[in-house]
């Protein structure tokens, strides 16, 4: 699974965040990818953790400089 979620696009409302997760972690990123399986998942899972807790709207555009380290997306989406 993980594997398939690295060739995620760039343009995926949390391409920035895993990016962030991946260059933070030092792992090794294929060549043309974004990130790596693990960190696609870690920033997929906390964003929809963060949708559920503030019960928010599914659908949005990430704001990929309100990543906090805690919530993918949190401050963009509280405000």
């Amino acid at each position: 699974m993980h594997a398939a979620l690295s060739t995620l696009p760039t343009d995926h409302p949390v391409a920035a965040v895993a990016q962030r997760l991946c260059e933070d972690t030092s792992h090794t990123v294929q060549l043309g990818t974004v990130a790596c399986g693990d960190c696609w998942e870690q920033a997929i899972r906390t964003d929809q953790q963060v949708v559920l807790e503030f019960e928010l709207p599914a659908d949005h555009d990430a704001d990929p400089l309100s990543y906090d380290g805690l919530g993918a997306t949190e401050s963009s989406r509280v405000a």
